[in-house]
């Protein structure tokens, strides 16, 4: 799941309004508080709030443990697991959603 409080207080900490912040990141903020509750955030998004951050990806989610003194490429590694996993979670729901289509 991802971490709500935290993704809210690193974009104040950045010096964003959340209705700036969405705007960056090509969402509505009316679209934002549900899409990061309900877990469903594209990856695309996630790695662009990632890129304006300035933080790796993996953070954004309550399984994240901060590793101490982590290389950027492990730091690197944990981001691509996690897209992976973002990846797979969309794959499902488009396939729920054109069965319903369909």
């Amino acid at each position: 799941m991802l971490k709500y409080s935290y993704i809210r207080k690193l974009i104040e900490q950045n010096g964003f309004t959340l209705k700036e912040f969405c705007g960056k990141i090509g969402m509505t903020r009316q679209g934002f508080d549900p899409a990061i509750l309900k877990g469903t955030m594209s990856a695309r998004v996630l790695i662009k709030m990632s890129e304006i951050l300035k933080v790796p990806i993996a953070c954004f989610f309550d399984e994240f443990e901060p590793v101490p003194d982590a290389k950027d490429s492990e730091i690197i590694e944990l981001q691509r697991k996690y897209i992976a996993r973002l990846e797979a979670q969309l794959e499902v729901y488009e396939n729920r959603t054109r069965k319903k289509a369909g």
